[in-house]
């Protein structure tokens, strides 16, 4: 139900950018574009129980869209998180926490396929591809009894990953705003919270769920 409220109000933000469109709706999309995104990111399954809700920014370049419904596109973003306390331990004199905080860069090529509409410049799309996922974990202890747990090392790993989603774009000429969102699973991208800081450990499955705007250039 949230994501369903995320995805509306999107969708009114982006709205004004189709009518300058309007008269070139029927005008194929540029056979290769490149762009800027930006939305939110929503970890859920195992993922969920230790990173909050972040963001995420990124840019790309897509591939074919003047020669049929299918392209590709190429994807780079950053996401950002929070600070998600995980183990709170000790009396009340000697407490400490142990929370962490993850980042990660993606890198995803995705298969395209449009589903122009007769007269109107709104394009829906579907999107699904692999790609490489770049995780960060960084933990930390705070209190008065941390001790050696001062230095816990960070953590990095580079994962597999499948996503699939969809999206509609605003405007078929030069120029496009779109809204999308995409499921993102990561094989073995995260640790498990008996492990964390463990570079050996047995890790779960990474998923989240993006819910991005973005504008679009062609030439």
């Amino acid at each position: 139900m949230r994501l369903t409220r995320v995805l509306c109000g999107l969708v009114a933000i982006v709205a004004p950018f189709a009518m300058p469109a309007q008269a070139s709706s029927t005008t194929p999309a540029p056979a290769v574009g490149f762009g800027i995104l930006a939305g939110a990111t929503f970890p859920v399954g195992d993922y969920n129980d230790v990173a909050p809700a972040g963001f995420h920014v990124g840019g790309f370049a897509d591939f074919g869209r003047r020669m049929g419904p299918f392209g590709l596109r190429a994807d780079l973003m950053y996401h950002g998180f929070g600070d998600r306390n995980l183990v709170t331990t000790g009396s009340s004199t000697t407490q400490v926490t142990i929370s962490n905080k993850y980042s990660m860069v993606t890198g995803t090529l995705n298969a395209m396929l449009g589903i122009p509409l007769d007269n109107s410049p709104v394009r829906p799309y579907l999107t699904g591809g692999v790609g490489g996922y770049y995780v960060r974990n960084s933990p930390k202890c705070t209190g008065s009894d941390c001790g050696s747990l001062l230095s816990i090392a960070d953590e990095s790993t580079t994962k597999f990953g499948l996503n699939g989603g969809a999206g509609l774009e605003f405007g078929m000429g030069g120029m496009a705003a779109f809204v999308e969102s995409r499921f993102h699973h990561v094989f073995d991208g995260t640790p498990k919270l008996n492990c964390i800081g463990d570079v050996g450990c047995n890790r779960a499955s990474l998923q989240i769920v993006l819910v991005s705007l973005g504008i679009r250039f062609g030439f």
